[in-house]
């Protein structure tokens, strides 16, 4: 059972979990010399974000497939509605409902 409330917020999550560009994976050598870069993208964490990515995707389409129709239209609009200029939102303009 999906609660409609929480509905806005589930879309929003799953759309930013399942789309986020991920960091492309680097040596540590060549990370540590630039200075300037705490994190480092090893090639196996890359992999494991990138499966779960493709599990959020997943779990994004069976809950947009269990909701009415209508309800994830309105939400999807309203967080495309009040999206930030230059953030993760503007993925939002590339789904569509042709996968599911």
């Amino acid at each position: 059972m999906i609660i409609t409330k929480q509905l806005g917020d589930m879309l929003a999550s799953f759309i930013q979990l399942s789309h986020a560009p991920l960091k492309k994976p680097s040596s540590s050598t060549s990370s540590n010399q630039s200075g300037n870069e705490d994190f480092v993208m090893t090639e196996e964490m890359y992999v494991d974000l990138a499966n779960d990515q493709k599990k959020f995707r997943i779990m994004l389409q069976k809950l947009v497939q269990m909701v009415y129709p209508p309800q994830v239209v309105k939400y999807l609009l309203v967080l495309q509605v009040n999206k930030v200029q230059g953030s993760l939102w503007q993925n939002l303009r590339h789904f569509s409902f042709k996968q599911f």
